[in-house]
């Protein structure tokens, strides 16, 4: 089994024989064969992209940011004079994963009607029948154990767990047990199989996971433990009869303590650069807007790491343009049309909270760690986003200016 994570990728698709294509939202398109380039006037990039290897590599995606072009299709083989290799489709291309190849190698756009539904497609069976979203939504495993969104390879469910941090699980059908293959967040489950290889692509907090294993190495994946109803507390207090005397007033709640310091001494104001996927530099402009698009390091894309506390957590400000704070989105409620967990820049006069520090309930503060990765964290336990999980953005590098 092998497991590879292109970091910071929301959507993708993974061949048995190694193709793959992944959405780097706002970034590019990572692909077995290199970085591809968003199409044009498209500056989310295409959602749930689908992959094929007949006639060529194509990969192909729905447009996020227009309804026409409702759909997007890279192809290798057929690179335009610009060099781009997009073509673009019209409506429709409608609900989630709205498009996928079948075995032939051709492009099916769901419009949402009979036999496919809201959900878009799922997988395509050895005998070239597509399988729909919505029939592969859940399945009842008995036992009070379910499956969901999954895919089935032959003999084996690959999908979702039921419940949170359950991850991505296997059905073995014939043994009928329910078996782990990964724990945390494991979502947009893509599974293939090609002989007793299977691939698969899910999303992860820290990007997509590219997985190549074996009809047999799954069926000996460990059986999962169910989760533990919750515990319904104690039976409630009886009544209580009226008290004359006012009762006595409670303390004041206490705040809510920040994530406990990390040891590694006080930082100091310094310059650099913020490396993301692909070693590309992070550049803001003045809008606040972040791009990653090339490799050079140049003082017009310096940022300016400034100290906010003795844990070696710090502000990040662009050097051209020191009005602005970097911070991340950790919600679906991201400014400007970003994605989920994206990174972007802020104008000091709405980005500082009561705290006085970057960051609203909605937002990450962005810090270094001992280790030299850049991530966005929640600032607060049992508050801020995805309500106060402690959860990590897509890492960038913090290379020092000499």
């Amino acid at each position: 089994m092998t497991r590879f994570v292109i970091a910071g990728g929301l959507y993708g698709d993974h061949l048995p024989s190694g193709e793959f294509c992944v959405t780097v939202p706002g970034v590019h398109c990572t692909t077995h064969l290199g970085l591809v380039a968003l199409p044009p006037g498209e500056t989310f990039g295409p959602t749930f992209p689908r992959c094929t290897r007949v006639e060529g590599f194509r990969f192909t995606g729905q447009a996020h940011d227009t309804e026409n072009p409702a759909a997007w299709e890279w192809d290798s083989l057929n690179l335009t004079a610009a060099g781009s290799g997009w073509d673009s489709y019209p409506p429709p291309a409608c609900g989630v994963s709205a498009v996928i190849y079948d075995n032939d190698g051709v492009l099916h756009r769901s419009d949402c009607g009979p036999g496919v539904g809201s959900q878009g497609y799922r997988y395509v069976t050895p005998d070239n029948v597509i399988i729909s979203g919505d029939a592969t939504y859940s399945i009842d495993l008995g036992a009070g154990r379910k499956l969901f969104e999954y895919t089935d390879v032959g003999g084996l469910l690959i999908g979702q767990a039921a419940y949170d941090g359950g991850g991505a699980q296997v059905w073995d059908q014939e043994n009928e047990a329910l078996l782990q293959l990964e724990f945390g967040s494991c979502r947009f489950v893509n599974a293939h199989r090609l002989g007793d290889v299977v691939s698969l692509a899910f999303t992860r907090p820290e990007g997509v996971v590219l997985m190549l294993t074996s009809m047999a190495e799954l069926r000996a994946l460990p059986v999962a433990v169910p989760q533990e109803p919750p515990d319904p507390g104690p039976e409630p207090p009886e009544p209580e009869l009226p008290n004359p005397e006012p009762p006595e007033p409670e303390p004041a709640p206490e705040p809510v303590p920040p994530i406990p310091p990390i040891d590694g001494g006080v930082m100091e104001t310094k310059q650099g650069w913020l490396i993301g996927p692909g070693d590309k530099v992070l550049s803001c402009d003045a809008a606040g807007h972040v791009t990653f698009s090339i490799t050079a390091q140049s003082d017009a894309d310096l940022v300016q790491l400034e100290p906010i506390q003795g844990d070696r957590r710090g502000t990040y400000r662009p050097v051209a343009h020191l009005d602005i704070y970097l911070t991340a989105d950790a919600t679906q409620f991201a400014p400007g049309g970003n994605a989920c967990l994206a990174y972007y820049g802020a104008p000091a006069s709405d980005a500082l909270g009561p705290d006085g520090l970057p960051g609203w309930y909605q937002r990450w503060d962005v810090g270094v760690w001992p280790s030299g990765i850049v991530t966005a964290l929640v600032p607060y336990i049992e508050q801020g986003a995805n309500n106060g999980r402690h959860f990590a953005s897509p890492g960038l590098t913090w290379v020092e200016k000499s």
